[in-house]
């Protein structure tokens, strides 16, 4: 932020939940716009958002830190979906630093039949593990795989897009799995200046494959 005497201050705030979370005020995400259409054999969802720092002095809406647009690709293949996320955020009224910080950017939450503390599994690309200190911190891909219900099993996978700074995983064994672009260091985007972010997901029926979560991660 500018202030008084041509100096800079450092606003700290988070978009991640409603309370203020580790010293960070909460802003909000808004959905400004949304569609969706047919895509070749896949399902197309575009939307438009806008990120909003919390409601203050000088800034009764809060100040406008992002635009964002995001397309969602969804497919169905044998016994699973494959779900491709682009996000191109773009800095708008402000120089905007992300992170460092673990809780970004890309999520996957599972149901607590699936967490390791459950019985489920974890899983990388090197094949399956006991728990989340076995994972490997700079996977390809990460998956967490369990029971739901009627003897039968499910899993959910997720592999960012390697572009750009490299990726770090926060894996909890209750089920938590999330990819960090900025963990280490943060993504600077001058005001006017944006990046591009992408993942994919796989959502499948039946006890882990790696070789196919690879092939699908990977492939398609």
């Amino acid at each position: 932020m500018p202030a008084h005497e041509g100096r800079d201050e450092i606003y700290a705030y988070n978009c991640y939940v409603n309370d203020v979370f580790q010293g960070r005020a909460p802003g909000q995400v808004i959905e400004i716009r949304a569609s969706g259409c047919a895509d070749g054999d896949a399902f197309r969802i575009d939307q438009a958002l806008e990120w909003f720092g919390p409601v203050e002095w000088a800034a009764p809406r809060g100040r406008l830190l992002l635009r964002e647009t995001r397309a969602i690709h969804v497919r169905q293949v044998e016994r699973a979906y494959v779900i491709d996320v682009e996000s191109r955020i773009d800095a708008a009224d402000f120089d905007i630093d992300l992170g460092p910080t673990r809780h970004a950017w890309f999520n996957f939450r599972v149901a607590p039949s699936l967490s390791v503390e459950a019985g489920g599994v974890l899983v990388d690309q090197r094949g399956t593990h006991g728990n989340a200190a076995q994972i490997d911190g700079r996977a390809r891909w990460i998956a967490a795989c369990g029971p739901v219900g009627g003897g039968q099993f499910a899993g959910v996978a997720m592999a960012p897009r390697q572009d750009g700074p490299a990726w770090w995983w926060f894996v909890t064994d209750w089920g938590v799995v999330t990819a960090s672009p900025c963990r280490d260091a943060a993504i600077k985007l001058p005001r006017g200046t944006g990046t591009s972010l992408g993942a994919r997901f796989v959502v499948h029926d039946g006890p882990c494959d790696p070789a196919a979560i690879d092939r699908m991660l990977e492939n398609g």
